[in-house]
């Protein structure tokens, strides 16, 4: 039976499972600092999920809560390598869908999804943003070609505002990836479109 409780302090003895997992999962490029991770967790801005199964941590995902810029990010989901396969990360991501559309009073609930992924949060139902997006890197001054993928509160909404979309953005460059607001990478991403971004459904 999966168990899948939140963890409110690096501290708690099972952050160094999740810490192992983050590690075999996750390429350099695109781990956060894990000293930044503890302090998120730890002041509350990143809700840490666990997932458990007899006792030992088997995945986890991060909701980190931005209602100031009406929106969610869903990020990190991770499960150990035996472990996969079994339903385990979609769980994970319903779970995420629900407890992010319920935590607070927002209209979007985000993820960032390179091509593989954002096949399976397709069938999921995050929907697709029309956008050219490139993901700064954590190690380098590189970027990563993404797919940024919404759900939104009211599920009539087609499109986002380009105005919407660039300070959401900007916030999650300056605030999520720790880049100064004249880095170049932030300043090309805020060009890249001027009209409305239509939300497409996968396939």
């Amino acid at each position: 039976m999966l168990n899948i409780r939140r963890i409110t302090h690096s501290s708690d003895p099972t952050w160094r499972q999740c810490v192992a997992i983050y590690r075999d999962v996750f390429p350099s490029d695109e781990r956060e600092p894990e000293a930044i991770l503890c302090d998120c967790i730890d002041s509350g801005e990143y809700h840490l999920w666990i997932a458990e199964q007899q006792g030992k941590v088997v995945g986890f995902y991060i909701l980190s809560l931005y209602p100031d810029f009406n929106y969610v990010l869903f990020s990190y989901l991770a499960v150990a390598a035996n472990k996969q396969g079994h339903g385990i990360g979609r769980d994970l991501c319903r779970h995420a869908i629900t407890t992010g559309q319920s935590s607070v009073n927002v209209k979007w609930l985000l993820v960032e999804a390179q091509a593989r992924q954002a096949i399976y949060y397709g069938q999921l139902g995050f929907l697709m943003l029309q956008y050219c997006y490139l993901a700064p890197s954590f190690d380098s001054t590189d970027s990563i070609p993404m797919s940024l993928m919404a759900i939104s509160s009211d599920n009539q909404i087609k499109h986002i505002e380009i105005n919407e979309l660039n300070a959401i953005v900007s916030h999650l460059f300056t605030v999520g990836y720790q880049l100064a607001p004249s880095d170049q990478r932030l300043e090309q991403q805020l060009s890249r479109q001027q009209t409305p971004i239509a939300l497409i459904a996968w396939g």
